[in-house]
Order: structure tokens, then C-alpha cells, then sequence
């Protein structure tokens, strides 16, 4: 049993390959000449298309199976593995045939012709009904009869004085479809490729006079598109038709004609066809797309507005009945609906007039009398300041301007569509304008008066309105006020203590529950700061040549919105809390110049400032020294002192809605004073200079001694560098220079770092070698 059950399947394997193989090694022309693939003949007469001829020649033949692919608009795909060339000798008398000059050929019999359209509409059917299928098919079949295709026709062959053969190439752009290229797979293997366009399109729309119809056709050749009417069910028998384009064909040569048709000869069509017409486009290839149309006779049918509603949350509402005869609601409303209008008027201070459509889609398959409609327009936008605002709307039902309107008779019905009403909506925004502390800079544990401005700018008092402060995201004291129309109103002064050394955010929230009719809550915050610092005065202190500090801020944000008990859309605030950092640091470069070497026999203007290297080179390499940190009492050094002060405040503002959350502003910079204090050899300060800046800006700064003019004792020459200068009886030992920053950034933050000099001997030692060095 076991091998019974694999045989079967392997055995139906081969059979099928066998059936499929053998259907293609049939050629599509044996059912109608004796002709098979590979099989040769000797005359062949037609236009040859790859030779260039436009005259009829005679060749020699061999019949070819090639592969059809053919490329459906849906993007599928069908193939014909035994698509039918011909291939023909370039000239007489060679001894090859010529692939590269084949083309197809298909009998010339409907039969044939029927069975080349099976070929190149298999799978692409679906959707159409049989009998506009049949029609299509037959309508192709009958160009075999066509008394155009003889003798010297470019599409027209003899196959040995007694077959008549078509060009496949040529026949088929009467389906609607193209050659588009061959394509060489192997020396043994081709493809003809071909595309079909796509099936004609119809639909219709009522119009007060009668429909409009709107197409698409489909193709690739110069054609005749033909609109025409006919009983319902008549099709495809279209002998009693009447012509919709006024007895004329649509011309086109467009690969997509697109056009409409408008039709009020409903009186004459009744007449002639009926109260239900099928109309039937033919899109000049067969292929036809057919809509029902009911056009009775209209009696009494009138859509009757009664009343417009404004929630308060302003979404404007209408309802409507429809009064008069029963009918089928697909006869007489269009697909999309019934247009709908509103025109909006709005007077205030920023109210804009508005126009609100759409199209009512709740119709009921069958339209009675009686029936009553709802239709929501959407949100009025009444404006986005407080105040006063007076609403208008003028709402027409089934707008009788629009193409799409649905059916009313007589057409006085449409003169009662409008309906209009007024309404008044009062608008309060309540605003913080500011948040001060008093004093904005304490010692840790003291404290200070808190204030805010608070103003209501609308029509109406705000009674009872809840006031919060908060100190770094922690409420501290809340209070409720009575806030009169369109004035400020100043709550506080409260005293809070400032506790924990930095900077404090202070923010005062209005109505933090959102319990009033508040047009605006995004601006219902305002941000203010005080500095704590400690009892040196200073929110920090030095301790290095890095410091850094760290703190954290609240963000109102929107983040999404809610309805209130009123069914106004309010916002979702979030206070969030986002931290951030800053940090300064401080290097310093002092030199004295004397790693300078000098050469008397070869003097540079360098020898000015190192006239002591002579002695303190040597001296400081055995002492394990940096010349240029050691010199003389009497000469001077310079120092050179970089800050850099970075932060990344306000770079992570959190995003929400209307534009939330807004920055809380100020910047941060680093230091505007750089100072070097001077001690001497026995510890004692001698001298506090202020640096100047000589390069940078706010953030990164390059510092330096102030400028200083100099006259040499020995020359009397005058000339400016940036040196602090030692005094002449300073005795040896170090000189110690400590550099530090003024407060920098949010929180004072100080760097601070210190530098050696080395005093080896006086400038006296070096006046030998000065007089040698002038010779």
C-alpha cells in the first residue's frame, strides 16, 4: 500500500508534464492549416516588418514556437507557451532562416481568432458578466470577416497561395492590447510581450434635468467610443438603441479618454425604452461597461429642513425630513451621498467666516415619507481670543449648486433647503503674567515675598478661581480669588523660605484643575527663579579647575486633550521635570620666556625677553626645572588662561501640542572676570590683576595679563607686552599665581587653579652678557 500511494502521485506528475508538453508542442495554427513547429515552406507573401518592406515580398518559411507574455493592468500575468512565428529568410537564396525576422501570424477565421482571444484573456475575466464577455469575444472573432484585410494590407499573408494568415501584432490592437517587445532568452528560446489596457469604466450622477454620466475607456489606438440606451435586460441585443452622444461617436486616440455625457431627454427615453434604461458603453474593442438607470416620472420629492443645533462644544448639527412620493434610494440619490452646506458667519474679535460641507450618507435603502435625518457638519472654529462672539449659520440640505444633489420635484422643492439660526458664545481667558521674588537672590534658610500678576481677559468675573505656587514642582501655597473682567489682579505677596543652596524655580498656575470655561490654558503659567546661595555669599564654591552643577525644571505640556462636563475639547496638561547640567573649566599656561636660548654672534629680537637663558637654561636642567617657569627678579612673565563653560539648557524642552511646552527662557554664559592673585617668595599677596579677554566670547574665552609698557634701564627702549613684571629685590624662591573665575553660569559656578614661577638670581647677573650681546 505504502508504494502504491508514492507511484500514484509520480505517475500523475509525468502525465501532466506530458499533457502540458504536448500543448505546447502543438502550434496554435495545426487546428486550421497542416502546419506544425519546425515544419518549412517556400512562400510567404505579406509585408515583411523587420526587412523594412511596405510592399508585399515573397520568403521562405519555418514555423517557430515562441512564449507569449502577456501583462494585465491588475498586474498579473498569463503566458502562451506555443505563441506561433514565422521565421523567413532575409534574402532569397540564404541558406538560414533568420529568427531575428520572425513575427506572429494567426489564422484568418473567427475560429482562430477566437481561439487567439482565449489565449490572451485567460485569467483576466473576473468581474465581467458572461454575456458582455461573449459580446467582447464575438466582437473580436468578426474581424476575420473584415473585407479590409486583402492583398496588400500591412497585416494580410498568403502561406502557400492557400492560406490567409493576420499579423498577431496587428490583430490584436482591436482587443485593446499592444505588442511592446521581444525579448531573447536563449538561441533556442523567445518571448513576444504584450500588454492589455484596462476594462471601460461608467457611472452616473442625478442631475435636476436628468443624469450625467462620466467614463474611462481604455486602449492604445485610434477608436470610436459609443454611449448608447436600450431596455433594461436588452443587452446584448442593441438593435432598438438610442444614441446618448447625439447620434456621434467619441474619437479618441488616448491611451485614458476620460469625458462625461449629460442626459435630460428623460421624457423621450421613457417613450421610446422604458421607466428603466440600461446604458451601455462600448469602448470601441468590444468592451462594455452597462449601468441601470431609473427615470420614472417624477411626483412630489422634497428634503425640508427643521432645525440647526450648536452644542457647547460647537459642533453644529441640522436635521432634516423628506416629504413626497417612496422610491428606491440608489434611483435618485447619488452613490456618495446628499450635499450638504454651511455657510458660517462669525463677529468677534478674531472670528473668521467659515464654510463647512460634506455629503449625508445615511440614506436608507429605500427613501419614505416622513423620514427624518441628522447630519453633523463638524466643529465651528469660533475663535482663539476672549470675548464676546455672535455665530450665524446658513445651512442648505441637499444643496441644489451641486452636481450630486439628489432629486427633488418640482424643481420649486429645492427653494425651501436653507435654514439659518444664531447663537452667542462668551469666551474667558485667564492669564499669568508674571511670578516675582523678592528679593531673587537669598542665603540658604532666609527668606522672601512671592507676587504674581494675574489677569482675566474676558466678558464675565471669574469667581473662586484656585492659584497655586510652586517651588521646583512642590506646591507651596495655594489660594482662591475672585478675578474681575478685564483687569489684573495681584495675588500675594506670601512669604516662603528658600531652602537648599541653588537656583529655585518658582511658578504660579492658574486654575491647576481646570474648573472654569478657560478659553486658553497654555498660557496659564508663569515662571520665575531665586538664587540661594550660602553664607560666603556664593551659590558654590571653588574647589578645583572643574565645576559642575545640576537641576532640574517643570514643564507644562500638553499632552493630549479631553472633553469637559460641557463636551468642550480641553487639554491634557503634564507638569514635566527635565534635568539639565553646566560646567566650567580653567587651564592656565604660564611662561617666562627664558627657554629661549641666546647667541651673541647671531642676536634675534628674542634675545630682549630671554637674557637671562644664558645661566637659567643650564641651571634649570640640572635642577630638573622648565625654564620657561623659572627667570630673574627684576624681569616678567606672562600667563595665558582658557575657560570653557558649556550647558545644555532648555535643549530638551519637552514637544505637545500648541506649540507646548513653551521655554522658560534666559541664558547661561560663562565668566565675565578672570583674576590672578600674586603672592611672593615669602607668601605674601603683592598684587591682584584682572585679565583681560583677548580672544573668545561669552562661553570659551582666551585671558591674558592687561598690556603693559616697558622701558629697557640699559637702552631706554620703549615697548608694550602683557607681562606682570617682578620686583628687582625680590629674593630667590617661588612666586605662586592662583587663577580664578567670577560666578559663572545658573548656579556661580567658580574654577580656580594655580601656577610657580621660580626666581633664580637678578637681572643685574646678565649685564655682561648684555653689553656683549650689544657689540
Amino acid at each position: 500500500m505504502k508504494k502504491k500511494w508514492l507511484i500514484a502521485p509520480l505517475a500523475l506528475t509525468i502525465f501532466l508534464q506530458s499533457v502540458v508538453s504536448e500543448a505546447a508542442s502543438t502550434s496554435m495554427v495545426s487546428s486550421f492549416a497542416p502546419y506544425n513547429y519546425e515544419d518549412t515552406g517556400e512562400r510567404l507573401n505579406g509585408v515583411i516588418p523587420a526587412l523594412g518592406d511596405t510592399e508585399p515580398v515573397t520568403r521562405a518559411w519555418q514555423l517557430s514556437r515562441w512564449t507569449g507574455i502577456i501583462n494585465y493592468p491588475n498586474n498579473k500575468q498569463s503566458i502562451i507557451p506555443n505563441y506561433d512565428v514565422f521565421n523567413v529568410k532575409p534574402r532569397d537564396g540564404d541558406p538560414d532562416f533568420d529568427k531575428e525576422n520572425g513575427f506572429g501570424l494567426v489564422y484568418k477565421s473567427p475560429e482562430a481568432l477566437g481561439q487567439l482571444f482565449d489565449a490572451f484573456t485567460k485569467g483576466n475575466n473576473g468581474g465581467i458578466s458572461a454575456k458582455q464577455w461573449t459580446f467582447y469575444r464575438d466582437s473580436f472573432e468578426s474581424n476575420a470577416d473584415d473585407e479590409v484585410f486583402k492583398y496588400r494590407h500591412p497585416f494580410f499573408y498568403n502561406v502557400e497561395q492557400n492560406f490567409f494568415f493576420l499579423r498577431t501584432s496587428g490583430i490584436i490592437q482591436r482587443m485593446g492590447y499592444k505588442f511592446d517587445s521581444t525579448k531573447k532568452i536563449s538561441d533556442d528560446e523567445r518571448q513576444a510581450i504584450y500588454t492589455a489596457s484596462a476594462w471601460p469604466e461608467l457611472s452616473f450622477t442625478r442631475t435636476g434635468q436628468g443624469f450625467k454620466l462620466n467614463y474611462k475607456a481604455y486602449g492604445f489606438t485610434q477608436r470610436d467610443i459609443r454611449i448608447v440606451a436600450t431596455k433594461k435586460g436588452a443587452f446584448p441585443d442593441l438593435k432598438q438603441v438610442m444614441s446618448l452622444t447625439d447620434g456621434k461617436m467619441i474619437s479618441t486616440d488616448k491611451d485614458t479618454a476620460t469625458g462625461s455625457v449629460s442626459v435630460t431627454n428623460l421624457n423621450s427615453l421613457r417613450e421610446n425604452l422604458g421607466n428603466e434604461i440600461d446604458v451601455v458603453l462600448e469602448d470601441g474593442y468590444g468592451r462594455t461597461a452597462i449601468k441601470t438607470i431609473n427615470i420614472a416620472e417624477l411626483l412630489n420629492m422634497d428634503f425640508i429642513p427643521d432645525s440647526l443645533t450648536l452644542t457647547d462644544s460647537n459642533q453644529l448639527w441640522v436635521k432634516f425630513h423628506y416629504k413626497g412620493e417612496d422610491y428606491d434610494s440608489a434611483d435618485y440619490i447619488s452613490e456618495r451621498g446628499i450635499p450638504m452646506l454651511a455657510k458660517v458667519t462669525i463677529t468677534g474679535l478674531d472670528g473668521e467666516d467659515q464654510t463647512l460641507q460634506g455629503m449625508y450618507t445615511g440614506s436608507s435603502k429605500k427613501t419614505v415619507n416622513g423620514q427624518e435625518y441628522s447630519y453633523y457638519f463638524g466643529n465651528v472654529q469660533v475663535g482663539e481670543q476672549a470675548g464676546r462672539y455672535k455665530i450665524k449659520a446658513a445651512v442648505t440640505i441637499n444643496n441644489p449648486s451641486h452636481e450630486e444633489r439628489a432629486t427633488e420635484f418640482p424643481s420649486e422643492a429645492y427653494d425651501n433647503n436653507t435654514i439659518t439660526d444664531e447663537w452667542t458664545r462668551d469666551y474667558t481667558d485667564l492669564i499669568a503674567q508674571s511670578v516675582t521674588v523678592d528679593p531673587d537672590k537669598i542665603t540658604d534658610g532666609d527668606k522672601a515675598q512671592i507676587t504674581a500678576k494675574i489677569k482675566n481677559v474676558g466678558p464675565t468675573t471669574q469667581g473662586n478661581v484656585l492659584i497655586r505656587f510652586t517651588d521646583n514642582g512642590n506646591t507651596v501655597y495655594e489660594a482662591k480669588k475672585t478675578l474681575p473682567s478685564n483687569e489684573i489682579t495681584t495675588v500675594g505677596p506670601f512669604t516662603w523660605e528658600g531652602t537648599g543652596e541653588g537656583n529655585h524655580q518658582i511658578m504660579v498656575i492658574v486654575d491647576p484643575k481646570e474648573e472654569t470655561d478657560d478659553i486658553d490654558y497654555s498660557n496659564n503659567t508663569a515662571i520665575g527663579s531665586c538664587l540661594v546661595v550660602g553664607a560666603d555669599g556664593k551659590a558654590g564654591s571653588c574647589t578645583g579647575d572643574k565645576a559642575t552643577s545640576n537641576w532640574s525644571v517643570t514643564y507644562p505640556t500638553i499632552t493630549g486633550y479631553k472633553k469637559d462636563r460641557k463636551g468642550k475639547k480641553r487639554p491634557i496638561w503634564e507638569y514635566k521635570r527635565v534635568s539639565y547640567k553646566e560646567s566650567l573649566t580653567l587651564s592656565a599656561d604660564l611662561n617666562t620666556k627664558q627657554g629661549i636660548a641666546t647667541d651673541p654672534n647671531h642676536p634675534k629680537d628674542s634675545d630682549r625677553e630671554s637674557r637671562g637663558s644664558w645661566e637659567i637654561i643650564p641651571w634649570s636642567k640640572s635642577h630638573g626645572k622648565d625654564p620657561n617657569q623659572v627667570t630673574r627678579a627684576g624681569y616678567g612673565f606672562e600667563l595665558t588662561v582658557k575657560t570653557n563653560y558649556y550647558t545644555d539648557w532648555e535643549s530638551k524642552v519637552p514637544n505637545g501640542y500648541e506649540g507646548t511646552a513653551r521655554r522658560i527662557g534666559g541664558s547661561y554664559h560663562g565668566p565675565t572676570q578672570v583674576t590672578a592673585t600674586i603672592y611672593n617668595t615669602l607668601g605674601q599677596k603683592v598684587d591682584t590683576v584682572k585679565m583681560e579677554r583677548i580672544a573668545g566670547g561669552q562661553d570659551q574665552a582666551t585671558w591674558a595679563f592687561p598690556k603693559h609698557t616697558a622701558v629697557s634701564p640699559v637702552t631706554g627702549e620703549k615697548y608694550v607686552d602683557r607681562k606682570w613684571y617682578i620686583d628687582e629685590k625680590t629674593r630667590d624662591g617661588n612666586y605662586t599665581v592662583k587663577i580664578t573665575t567670577d560666578a559663572a553660569g545658573k548656579d556661580g559656578l567658580i574654577a580656580c587653579t594655580s601656577k610657580v614661577v621660580t626666581i633664580f638670581g637678578s637681572m643685574y647677573d646678565d649685564t655682561q652678557d648684555l653689553r656683549v650681546y650689544n657689540k
